[in-house]
């Protein structure tokens, strides 16, 4: 007979074998819903995989519904082991996961888009803490926040970001806590605010800037320093656009002692004092010139507050007393 009578038999034959080979791979790979599994959590903190039905461990890439969202994850003897990509029901991607004998090393979310990275977190996978590398983007892909965690605490030096990949804040962090400088940009990619910690607690040079200087420069508007979370020492706080003095305080531990005001010539308004207990001792005014106008001064005896008032004249004379 001729050939050409047996070549669509063949084909039917061909294509026969073919299915009968590609249909246990469909099937081997099956959509189960998340009520026909079972989790139990390890000791290690990895969880075991198994069909609730029969006890089987899950084995091989395996997808499970759960809600409006899949799961596709590689499974040895009923744990997770590789990448596990999480999808919704229009088929977008949100989540990837990677797993070492079911414990999580790394951890990558993705915008609403499905396509752009919006955070990646990497773990120990033997704690299950946050440990290593750190990043979160915005929908335009720019790194709004990079740093590092050592055993789920933030460590080193930490980097946030504007939209426009402008730096806003370089902090840096010890076990978790703020350790080291604190440095704050305005819109512009401007130094605006600084101070320093020591884990956790405000330690160190204070300094805040906002005053327009020339050159779109800013000016130093506040500068102190802190002990233990609380203001110490002097502070100095200046007027706008410019560089002059508006009040200087004094402060021990977080108490006010001292504190200055001046006219806007420069010259010395008002002065007080007070005690450890936020008592006030005396307040003294200045005329413009710089002379004393006005001294009153406090005391207290058996529960009550005395005062004894001075002024002078602009030429320094005494004015009145008692």
């Amino acid at each position: 007979m001729p050939t050409a009578y047996f070549l669509p038999k063949f084909k039917y034959l061909i294509w026969s074998l073919l299915f009968s080979v590609i249909c246990p791979l469909v099937q081997a790979s099956p959509a189960l819903d998340r009520s026909e599994t079972k989790e139990v959590k390890q000791k290690n903190g990895a969880y075991l995989y198994s069909l609730k039905k029969s006890g089987q461990p899950l084995q091989g890439q395996i997808k499970v519904k759960r809600g409006s969202t899949t799961t596709t994850c590689p499974y040895q003897s009923g744990f997770r082991n590789g990448s596990c990509q999480h999808h919704k029901k229009d088929g977008l991607l949100t989540r990837v996961e990677f797993f070492v004998n079911g414990l999580r090393k790394s951890d990558t979310r993705y915008h609403r888009d499905g396509k752009q990275i919006k955070e990646v977190t990497t773990y120990n996978p033997n704690t299950a803490k946050k440990h290593g590398a750190y990043a979160r983007y915005n929908k335009a892909g720019v790194e709004r926040v990079k740093g590092t965690y050592a055993d789920g605490k933030r460590t080193g030096q930490w980097v946030l970001r504007g939209d426009e990949n402008k730096l806003s804040q370089q902090v840096g962090f010890k076990d978790g806590k703020k350790h080291g400088a604190d440095l704050k940009y305005n819109a512009k990619g401007q130094l605006q605010y600084k101070t320093h910690y020591a884990n956790g607690k405000r330690h160190g040079a204070y300094a805040y800037y906002s005053g327009q200087g020339e050159g779109n420069t800013l000016l130093l508007s506040e500068q102190g320093s802190y002990q233990n979370d609380n203001k110490h020492q002097t502070w100095i706080r200046y007027r706008s656009n410019s560089n002059e003095v508006q009040t200087k305080n004094y402060y021990e531990a977080g108490v006010l002692l001292e504190s200055y005001r001046y006219h806007d010539n420069g010259k010395l308004f008002e002065h007080q004092k007070k005690n450890k207990d936020g008592a006030l001792l005396s307040i003294e005014t200045y005329y413009p010139d710089g002379k004393r106008e006005e001294r009153r001064t406090f005391t207290r005896a058996n529960g009550m507050r005395s005062e004894k008032r001075e002024s002078w004249n602009k030429d320094g004379s005494k004015k009145h007393s008692n």
